[in-house]
């Protein structure tokens, strides 16, 4: 948290600040965008032709730049003695420094990682618990008195599909504690509001089936299929497919939760394969079922070449699909000595060159040793995305390239 004296931001719902724990005027329209745009980047610079793009789209006036200095004076006036430290310039913009506790973002980004950590790890009591405090930060639509400019500058919408992953963790954390009673009228709003989100209707079916109401169940999976069929030409996931074959089957399976998860009496209750639509990672490894084939494809593929992707549309299961299914077949033994490989696995994030270091050390130098070496890059895209610096993009390509190369 912000000391008492210190400056607080919150974009999770209509744009504030304090300082002191008194409310800024923050200025004019264009003023609040700025702000705002300089907030959804905190720590990154945002030029001045991405800002002028945030206040006047495609055609700024030729005093733009100068209007851009001036609302910056503006708002550090406002925000007092240490705006000079948060409100900083540098070219070929400016950027908000932020520190902890001072932006709610940072910190519902925080209790939204922490809890995914937490139900991954068997702990779903402690992810509720985390991911439910994040969200409380949220007080409305994230920054719904602010309008850019600009069409393409859709962050509100980005925080929004943040917000409905951490509440579709959530969910999963409350279905893992046997709460699939109280989650169904929330579920029904989600549904009611993302006909097309396929999580929320596994969840809701799930939760459905588990209070005994398995037509119901039913209904929600032929509803979405019809829904996806006349909108988009679509037949449902095949994880939606699997689950309305498994309550059409009435697995047993479904009846159960998580390791570590306790029902209302704290009595410990045993181990739930399925997780609705969300991701599995490596410690769902032996519930990884239904893309075997998909594994043996990839694996074969990597017994053939020394560079292998993973292509797909969002949220079509290609990090379950590296996480929890290919990287334990190798482990296993899939290939010859596969399981004697030195496998790691790693994110770019904005910082990829970082992120490899973290992941081998020096391990990688010594990747011609004769020693194979797996980097599985999950989100590769965010080298693109996420990384803003451009020479420490083409060093992590190029080490990729190498190591393939080796």
């Amino acid at each position: 948290m912000a000391s008492q004296n210190g400056i607080v931001f919150r974009v999770l719902g209509p744009l504030e600040a304090e300082v002191a724990g008194r409310p800024v005027a923050l200025g004019s329209a264009k003023q609040r965008a700025l702000l705002a745009a300089l907030l959804l980047e905190a720590g990154r610079v945002v030029s001045l032709p991405t800002l002028e793009d945030v206040l006047w789209g495609s055609s700024p006036p030729a005093t733009a730049r100068h209007s851009i200095e001036v609302h910056v004076s503006r708002l550090r006036n406002a925000l007092g003695d240490e705006a000079r430290r948060i409100l900083v310039t540098r070219p070929p913009g400016y950027l908000v420094e932020i520190g902890d506790g001072e932006l709610d973002l940072a910190r519902f980004e925080a209790f939204a990682r922490a809890g995914r950590q937490a139900l991954a790890a068997g702990d779903p009591e402690r992810a509720a618990d985390l991911l439910a405090e994040g969200l409380e930060l949220w007080r409305g639509p994230a920054l719904a008195d602010v309008t850019f400019a600009s069409p393409q500058r859709r962050d509100a919408q980005r925080l929004e599909q943040l917000r409905l992953s951490a509440v579709g963790d959530r969910i999963d954390a409350d279905l893992a504690l046997g709460r699939h009673v109280s989650v169904i009228a929330e579920l029904e709003a989600l549904v009611s509001a993302h006909p097309q989100h396929e999580r929320h209707r596994a969840q809701l079916m799930l939760a459905l089936y588990r209070s005994g109401r398995q037509g119901d169940a039913l209904a929600v999976y032929r509803a979405v299929r019809v829904i996806l069929s006349e909108q988009l030409g679509l037949e449902p996931g095949p994880e939606l497919q699997q689950l309305e074959r498994s309550i059409l089957l009435q697995d047993p399976a479904l009846d159960r939760s998580p390791a570590g998860a306790r029902d209302a009496a704290g009595v410990a209750v045993t181990t739930c394969p399925y997780k609705g639509l969300a991701h599995f990672d490596a410690a769902d490894a032996a519930f990884f079922c239904g893309r075997e084939r998909d594994v043996d494809d990839v694996v074969v593929k990597l017994a053939e070449a020394s560079f292998v992707g993973l292509v797909g549309a969002s949220g079509s299961g290609k990090s379950s699909l590296l996480r929890a299914g290919v990287l334990p077949a190798l482990a296993a033994g899939a290939l010859p000595g596969s399981d004697r490989w030195v496998s790691r696995l790693l994110r770019p994030g904005a910082h990829p060159q970082q992120a490899l270091r973290e992941a081998f050390g020096d391990g990688l130098s010594r990747a011609g040793d004769g020693e194979r070496i797996v980097i599985a890059v999950d989100q590769l895209e965010e080298v693109f995305t996420e990384c803003t610096d451009e020479s420490e993009r083409r060093a992590f390509l190029s080490a990729l390239c190498s190591a393939a190369n080796t």
